[in-house]
């Protein structure tokens, strides 16, 4: 004879569901009350948004500091277009030294407004080398990014003999130099 089965009755599985249930609405809704303390819409927003990138990768961050909006970093901004009001074509160089040379490939940045600095939309970037030192010197341009579009390197393979003699290192090197030394990416995070 087998011995009998422990039947519960069904009022006491439903009791326990219903308990663990509230207990989880409860945990929920205190972490939730955690989060969102003192929070205003946008701080919210933010957050859905700082989530999203968490899970799927797809959102990029932006200083987003709509009006109304009162955080410290929207302060900061406001007080940054607010003492440079009025300025204009606002311009950032990076550097990176040639291994084996004692040349540097320089990558600019330009922005329109003091705003557009801020948001980090650069209205163009270029890319150049000097040669020569001192007072006579000129620019060789690398690569150039305008707004909006993709690089347009510069096609080194057209010159002719004497104008290729004429530069520091060959055309290929030159062209080689664009696609590894220009740095677009690192000074236009938005272009990634």
């Amino acid at each position: 004879m087998s011995p009998p089965l422990d039947h519960k009755p069904w009022a006491s599985r439903f009791l326990r569901g219903v308990a663990l249930g509230a207990i989880c609405c409860v945990a929920i809704a205190g972490a939730s009350l955690i989060v969102f303390w003192d929070a205003d819409f946008y701080a919210v927003r933010e957050k859905y948004e700082h989530l999203k990138l968490a899970f799927f990768g797809e959102w990029q961050a932006e200083n987003w500091c709509p009006p109304g909006r009162d955080t410290e970093s929207c302060h900061q901004i406001s007080a940054f277009d607010a003492a440079l009001e009025g300025a204009e074509n606002f311009n950032f160089f990076r550097s990176l030294a040639v291994e084996g040379t004692d040349i540097e490939v320089i990558t600019g940045v330009a922005f329109a407004t003091a705003l557009d600095v801020v948001s980090g939309a650069p209205s163009n970037l270029w890319c150049y080398i000097n040669d020569g030192n001192g007072a006579v010197s000129r620019r060789i341009t690398l690569a150039q990014v305008q707004a909006g579009q993709a690089a347009s390197f510069t096609d080194f393979g057209g010159l002719s003999d004497s104008e290729a003699q004429a530069l520091p290192l060959s055309p290929e090197r030159l062209g080689a130099l664009a696609q590894s030394h220009c740095q677009f990416t690192d000074m236009n995070p938005a272009a990634q």
